[in-house]
């Protein structure tokens, strides 16, 4: 199961949350110190949403994952951006079935036509692929 949490929430998760935000989000050459107050503005603004997800049967929470809806200038393409993933546990394919529905379902009542994100974790690209996800291209990241 996946809940929402709205902004006004944010403050009674963000103490819990913060540190399984940095170590989701890889390191980018050049990156603001302030990362992690600049996430939470935005999750208090509401311009990122900070998602909990339960195990269906005891009701515990097994990770958290904060979205953004994201529109390419050029394209004109809204789309619904996995800024980062944590995971307490393994996640099963029916965990990644259910939250796949549940962002495919709020992408689109936000106008999104897709959702992107970028991984290493090979369990995340074969569900991907699953679902029809093109995976074949590679994020380069080249400091000057």
């Amino acid at each position: 199961m996946v809940q929402q949490i709205m902004p006004e929430q944010v403050p009674k998760f963000w103490e819990a949350a913060k540190n399984l935000v940095e170590e989701a989000i890889p390191n980018v050459y050049g990156e603001s110190s302030n990362k992690l107050n600049n996430i939470l503005s935005e999750l208090l603004m509401g311009t990122m949403i900070l998602w909990v997800t339960f195990d269906g049967e005891e009701k515990k929470t097994n990770g958290l994952f904060i979205t953004k809806v994201i529109e390419d200038g050029i394209t004109e393409v809204r789309s619904l951006l996995m800024y980062c993933l944590h995971t307490y546990s393994n996640v099963t394919p029916q965990i990644w079935a259910d939250g796949w529905e549940a962002m495919r379902k709020y992408g689109m009542s936000v106008g999104c036509k897709r959702m992107t994100a970028y991984t290493d974790v090979p369990f995340i690209i074969e569900q991907a692929k699953k679902v029809g996800g093109v995976v074949s291209y590679t994020f380069l990241d080249m400091p000057f």
